[in-house]
């Protein structure tokens, strides 16, 4: 005899263990971007080398962790100054694109600079292309 509220189907175990998979999935994700922290912090006091800050704007579902390599190829060839626009998940780029003007400004503000770099992918890229 089967208990209440089970369909008697197998396939509604599947569900849960995807539902697990994908949160193991998310926690890895984090736990695996700790160590990339450090080579994500903003760096605007650097004053050696390229004098034009550099602001990098991620993808949808990215962080600022994911332009690390981007970051130190530059370093290597005397860009160091870096400023990561951070953002949750979300499409709605018309108001990303108002707190990524706010952004800049901030950093022209605090670097005494007219201008900064932007370094785009993906919806980080239609952000500042609407900007």
């Amino acid at each position: 005899m089967g208990r209440q509220g089970d369909t008697g189907s197998w396939t509604g175990g599947l569900g849960s263990l995807r539902v697990l998979g994908s949160e193991l999935s998310a926690l890895v994700r984090v736990v695996g971007t700790l160590p990339w922290r450090a080579a994500a912090a903003d760096t605007l006091d650097d004053g050696d080398g390229h004098p034009v800050p550099v602001v990098l704007v991620h993808g949808l579902l990215g962080d600022a962790t994911n332009f690390a390599t981007l970051r130190r190829h530059l370093a290597r060839h005397g860009i160091r100054r870096f400023s990561s626009f951070r953002y949750l998940p979300r499409l709605d780029y018309q108001r990303l694109a108002i707190r990524l003007g706010e952004h800049v400004r901030a950093v022209c503000r605090g670097t005494a600079t007219a201008q900064v770099d932007v370094v785009a992918h993906s919806l980080g890229g239609l952000v500042a292309r609407y900007f």
